[in-house]
């Protein structure tokens, strides 16, 4: 894959102008090989066995939530943020995210 198809690709997904933060997102898109229509999810705390990753709607600048690990029931979970409504669409593309972290 040439630089330019790769940057055409990225910017189809929707990758930030910031080039490492962009290209972070793309490789945790690439691994999990379905792309979200409505939502991104972005790395922001990386631990020494598990990820914090924050969702973010595509279309506001907004934070919807974060997965991160949660030691009781030993998965990721998701933490929504207060008054946000989510449709199955949604709730699905997160499921399939949380997935691909295992």
């Amino acid at each position: 894959m040439t630089f330019r198809q790769m940057h055409k690709e990225k910017a189809e997904i929707g990758c930030h102008n910031d080039h490492k933060k962009g290209l972070l997102v793309y490789k945790m898109h690439k691994k999990e090989g379905k792309m979200s229509k409505y939502l991104r999810f972005q790395l922001i705390e990386q631990k020494p066995k598990t990820k914090v990753v924050a969702v973010q709607s595509k279309t506001h600048p907004i934070r919807l939530g974060i997965i991160r690990w949660w030691n009781p029931w030993r998965c990721y979970v998701f933490f929504p943020d207060t008054g946000t409504l989510y449709n199955a669409e949604c709730l699905s593309d997160i499921i399939s995210y949380m997935k691909g972290l295992r």
